[in-house]
């Protein structure tokens, strides 16, 4: 059953719309596992999704780069357990192709703007 059809036979005092986050999830499911949640599991789903949404961090910047990239830079109190740490590091390290570029321009870019503000502060 879709996400539509669940909210097509849904009482009325239950309005709640799922989330972009929990239609995604449920499209990558096998339909046998779909059909087979209740209101309450898909609540459920959708509020250990939503614990997940990164609008929660302090520092929430998004940026589309001459709509070929995207950057994202998030920033908060780190909240993670050591172990979750040590499997993201596992999982996504730091030192690879595109990270060690994406460094070295942002490098080159930083240094490009400081020697910009030193010429225009101080002179040539």
């Amino acid at each position: 059953m879709s996400v539509e059809a669940r909210r097509s036979d849904a009482s009325p005092q239950d309005d709640h719309a799922p989330s972009g986050a929990l239609t995604r999830v449920l499209n990558r499911m096998p339909q046998a596992v779909r059909s087979g949640l209740t209101r309450a599991q898909l609540a459920a789903l959708d509020s250990a999704l939503d614990a997940n949404n990164p609008t929660r961090h302090a520092i929430n910047l998004r940026l589309t780069l001459f709509g070929l990239a995207y950057l994202v830079i998030l920033g908060g109190r780190e909240q993670r357990n050591g172990a979750r740490r040590a499997m993201e590091r596992e999982k996504h390290p730091l030192h690879t192709p595109g990270n060690v570029a994406a460094l070295i321009v942002i490098g080159l870019l930083g240094l490009a703007l400081g020697y910009a503000l030193r010429t225009l502060v101080f002179g040539g």
